[in-house]
């Protein structure tokens, strides 16, 4: 129901205003912060390397950047001094209630949040834990620059990961050192410098060493032990890691393993028979009551290995993905979905029965 006495319409107007002037600002804030971002990538990319290989000085290519960077900031300056100059003087003190003067804010209000930074280091998360320490050290020939002379130490990088060896669990800690000429700098300003490279892990970043990564991977797939078995045997030995980080270690894994198996699958496609079958799993469905279903896993074998097709469900249209490309004798069950599948030329050498 609408009210056309004035004071209520001038607030609302009012009310408006202000917040299309707070929409406005925040655009322009959000486009200062793009272009800051935008500046400070290309200080980056003028003056320093990997974290660890800060180079000393300023170089030729920082100065248009700093020289933008100013005049950025001496427009941004005056506009906010410009927009501050008709503001209102503060009321004094003494007309301030006492309640607006001090606000009453509880204890658990004044502390500040937490911040989100990057995550712990094993060490850190598991303190329990041995920590076994070394260090990957450049050769004495590889730390001299281009004119023979030997180059400085600039910092170093530190990579922690779990190691589990059953039944013992530790932290493997292992330190890269950096070094960089005090000389021979290239034409953007960059420093020679030498360094073993850290090496690439099956979970880039991750917490978990790729020996055990082998070993949870080796126990669920064929030593038929769950993940979560393995995790609580490493719990008892002091570490106590989540589920989500064991299964994306064991997915890791999988699409690692992805090529190994795409070849399999073409070399039984030469075999002179393979037998096919399916076996149901169950997985986790939101939309049913038990949160379960019933899905088949597909395995193609030849006797001396074997190639998996998973499906979400038991429908017969999965068949002909699964046998595409077999074009010899296949042994497969009674499943009408593979007698359905006969038009793309694989031959049917009868049941298992």
């Amino acid at each position: 129901m609408r009210r056309d006495n004035g004071p209520i319409v001038s607030d609302e107007q009012h009310l408006r205003e202000e917040i299309e002037k707070l929409k406005a600002e925040n655009i322009r804030q959000a486009q200062m912060i793009s272009k800051l971002q935008h500046y400070l990538r290309g200080l980056l990319r003028g003056r320093y390397g990997r974290s660890t290989e800060k180079l000393l000085g300023d170089t030729p290519a920082d100065q248009p950047f700093i020289a933008e960077i100013e005049a950025f900031m001496t427009e941004e300056r005056a506009r906010t001094q410009a927009a501050a100059a008709p503001a209102v003087a503060p009321a004094p003190a003494a007309e301030v209630p006492p309640a607006a003067a001090a606000p009453s804010i509880p204890p658990a209000a004044e502390a500040p949040a937490a911040k989100r930074g990057r995550r712990q280091r094993p060490s850190l998360t598991f303190p329990q834990l041995e920590v076994r320490t070394s260090r990957a050290e450049v050769p004495e020939a590889e730390r001299l620059d281009a004119y023979g002379r030997p180059m400085v130490a600039c910092g170093s990088e530190t990579v922690e990961t779990v190691v589990f060896k059953a039944p013992e669990v530790f932290i493997e800690q292992v330190i890269y050192p950096r070094y960089r000429s005090a000389t021979v700098i290239d034409l953007a300003g960059r420093a020679e410098t030498a360094g073993v490279p850290v090496p690439e892990r099956i979970v880039d970043r991750g917490q978990l060493a790729d020996e055990t990564v082998h070993q949870i991977v080796i126990g669920k797939f064929a030593d038929a032990l769950p993940c979560n078995r393995t995790l609580e045997i490493m719990a008892r030995a002091g570490c106590r890691l989540s589920g989500s980080v064991v299964d994306g270690a064991v997915a890791a894994m999988g699409d690692l393993l992805e090529p190994l198996a795409t070849a399999i699958r073409d070399d039984l496609r030469t075999a002179p028979a393979v037998g096919v079958d399916a076996a149901m799993m169950r997985c986790r469905d939101d939309d049913l009551r038990r949160k379960c279903r019933r899905t088949p896993i597909y395995t193609v074998t030849d006797g001396t290995q074997a190639w998996y097709w998973w499906a979400l469900d038991e429908q017969h249209r999965h068949a002909p993905d699964v046998i595409a490309g077999f074009y010899r004798w296949l042994i497969t069950d009674g499943w009408a979905g593979w007698h359905g599948s006969a038009s793309i030329g694989a031959r049917f050498a009868g049941c298992w029965a």
